[in-house]
């Protein structure tokens, strides 16, 4: 058979939850239709066609087995490969592991630009959308007085303002941050979605 396309699959565990896995479209094939270790379903993800174009926020989703997935019909939407005689069956985008319940853990580190990312580039004192010159990286507890560059004591701050906070604390300027910083939940995985399958479970 030959693979239509750059497609691959996410794993989530038994509990529906994104393992951290993704695996090429061969080997999603490979594992899903291992008949003997049977460890896989996978996620039959459709879309309702609404008034001549497919509606992507409210998708249907159910978990079908190997020995019903060639029987699934394709659409535009669904990656596919072509196997004996062309007939096209999906290439699965989310499998799920039947068997494993597990979630793995990476931590990460806070940098400069994930601290950006968690924050979505708005000052955390004053709510200001901010950019890359205008901003820059804030120690809540300055360094200065001992505050370490945790995801707990770095915001991003509008850099006048930085300036102007110097070595003190916000309290001493009468400010506080807007929400309490911390390591965000899902900064496990470093991933770019590379199909809209995933955004329901990443």
């Amino acid at each position: 058979m030959s693979l239509e396309g750059r497609t691959f699959t996410i794993i989530l565990n038994s509990n529906w939850q994104f393992t951290g896995k993704i695996l090429s479209a061969k080997d999603a094939l490979t594992n899903f239709f291992n008949t003997k270790e049977k460890k896989f379903d996978a996620l039959c993800i459709d879309y309702n066609f609404v008034d001549g174009e497919y509606d992507y926020t409210n998708p249907q989703i159910i978990p079908i087995g190997p020995d019903k997935w060639f029987d699934l019909p394709v659409f535009p939407y669904t990656p596919t490969v072509s196997i004996n005689n062309d007939k096209k069956i999906r290439i699965p985008t989310i499998l799920i592991a039947k068997r494993y319940g597990r979630v793995h853990y990476a931590k990460k580190k806070p940098s400069k630009n994930r601290i950006w990312e968690r924050d979505k580039g708005v000052c955390q004192y004053t709510g200001k959308q901010l950019t890359k010159t205008n901003g820059n990286i804030h120690h809540i507890v300055p360094q200065s007085k001992g505050g370490d560059s945790s995801w707990e004591n770095m915001i991003l701050c509008d850099k006048n303002l930085n300036s102007k906070l110097g070595d003190k604390m916000p309290n001493e300027h009468n400010i506080k941050p807007i929400k309490q910083p911390s390591e965000p939940s899902m900064y496990n995985f470093d991933i770019r979605i590379k199909h809209r399958d995933w955004k329901l479970f990443v």
